[in-house]
């Protein structure tokens, strides 16, 4: 009996510890995935670690500058924050991705 309970403690330890990581793990955007990554192509120093702007950008170019996006300034290039917004701002790979400038603003664009 004592066995058995000691299992389960140990069990539900695990889902509370490794839970989120096996959740995030299963919620890549699909063009990543169809690319053929793998969680650590971006997550190069450690498993689950914060992901840096240089890393994605070791595989994606900062876009062009932009004139009309909806109304919007170029996105990419923030009259607040200039060119060095980080990528995470705004794009999750992990969650659903978020308008950063719409935390005041009202723009009509959705974020990949």
């Amino acid at each position: 009996m004592a066995d058995t309970r000691m299992t389960m403690i140990v069990f539900l330890m695990s889902l509370i510890v490794f839970g989120p990581t096996i959740a995030y793990a299963q919620t890549m955007k699909p063009h990543h995935k169809n690319a053929g990554l793998e969680c650590s192509d971006c997550h190069i120093t450690k498993p689950f670690e914060e992901v840096l702007m240089d890393q994605c950008q070791s595989c994606h170019d900062i876009p062009e500058k932009k004139e009309d996006y909806h109304g919007a300034p170029d996105k990419h290039d923030s009259p607040h924050y200039g060119p060095e917004l980080e990528c995470d701002n705004c794009h999750a790979e992990h969650e659903e991705s978020d308008n950063f400038c719409n935390s005041c603003h009202e723009f009509d664009f959705k974020v990949p």
